[in-house]
């Protein structure tokens, strides 16, 4: 990093317990609501009980203050609303999931991967998708 020294503890490396904030704050939501939240926060900042000897991974504070802001994004909707946790995770998921469309889309190409290759577990039709077997294979 521009001959600038990294430190001594790097996260991910061996030996180096590392913890996601975000979904210790949704869990607690779900269990413990508001004080829950609050308490699970306050472990995380003092690495303390679970989180004791750990250090953040999803939003490393400590080395990009910057990274900080979704963490605590989460924390202050789940202190307005613990019950949105739910719709958090939901929302999360949802902006990477392949959705039905985009899984299509991959079941055809897997098909057409197969029909270049000759295996037998899909039959083609004229308008280049799969159809099952007599095994029920797609």
């Amino acid at each position: 990093a521009l001959n600038e020294c990294t430190g001594t503890l790097l996260t991910g490396a061996e030996g180096v317990r590392t913890r996601l904030g975000i979904p210790g704050l949704l869990e607690r939501a779900r269990v413990a609501g508001r004080r829950g939240v609050m308490a699970d926060f306050v472990a995380q900042l003092r690495t303390a009980g679970k989180y004791s000897g750990s250090v953040e991974e999803l939003t490393p504070y400590t080395d990009d203050l910057l990274s900080v802001v979704p963490l605590l994004t989460v924390l202050i909707s789940l202190l307005l609303q613990p019950s949105a946790a739910s719709r958090i995770s939901r929302g999360a998921i949802d902006s990477y999931a392949l959705g039905e469309r985009r899984h299509d889309f991959v079941q055809k190409l897997v098909a057409a991967g197969r029909q270049s290759t000759n295996l037998p577990s899909s039959t083609a039709h004229p308008g280049g998708t799969a159809q099952p077997d007599a095994l029920g294979d797609a």
